[in-house]
């Protein structure tokens, strides 16, 4: 079995931040976009304009902000990346992140891409009727 991971965030006027304890008398308002990258040491997830990136065994937060809000993540441990397809109105925006959350680059990209892979020192973009392959290395 898959070990489980939990947070607790709670949403204030700042966006959401991590909390101990929550009231369980109190219902969920929102589901929140929360993914698990970089060999599960980070729980990223959105909140007022900004992404952040938990570490999970320190709990440091490192914010940043890509120009678009996430469509999909994509850990790419081998490679020690991660990768983020986002939408900001009808621009489409690829980000890649060193394993530390460091932007490495941020490109636009045609409106139609719906999703990213990676394999080895490739990104494959995928759209409506159409692929593309970008190659890259970190040195």
């Amino acid at each position: 079995m898959d070990p489980q991971h939990r947070i607790l965030l709670v949403e204030g006027r700042n966006g959401f931040e991590l909390a101990a304890s929550y009231p369980a008398d109190t219902a969920f308002r929102r589901p929140v976009f929360i993914r698990f990258i970089n060999n599960d040491n980070f729980a990223v997830y959105e909140t007022n304009n900004h992404i952040i990136a938990l570490c999970t065994e320190n709990y440091k937060q490192t914010h940043f902000n890509p120009a678009a809000a996430p469509l999909e993540w994509i850990d790419a441990a081998d490679i020690g990346s991660s990768v983020m397809l986002g939408r900001n109105n009808e621009r489409v925006i690829l980000n890649m992140f060193t394993n530390h959350n460091l932007a490495l680059f941020e490109t636009a990209l045609p409106p139609d891409m719906r999703s990213v892979k990676v394999g080895e020192n490739k990104i494959f973009l995928i759209g409506q009727g159409r692929y593309a392959t970008l190659k890259f290395f970190i040195l």
